[in-house]
């Protein structure tokens, strides 16, 4: 496994160290954020849509919306 070394040539060289280079095989690299220059239009119009809410506490029904899909990520439900 790569590793940065502190005896490096100098710091710039320490710097440019990247978590890439630690990578082994069959190990998920999760290093790079790969995003596109703007969320999906379907993101930005669910979003643009709860704008009036921002002030407000949640809904009742967002409430339970909200404590159902945690349960269900967590297989609770």
């Amino acid at each position: 496994m790569a590793s940065l070394d502190p005896n490096a040539s100098s710091p710039l060289a320490a710097a440019r160290y990247h978590g890439d280079q630690a990578v082994q095989p069959g190990m998920l690299d999760f290093a790079v954020n790969v995003r596109h220059a703007q969320p999906p239009k379907w993101l930005i119009a669910h979003l643009a849509a709860r704008l009036p809410d921002l002030a407000c506490y949640p809904s009742s029904q967002d409430e339970r919306a909200a404590i159902q899909a945690v349960a269900a990520r967590h297989n609770r439900g």
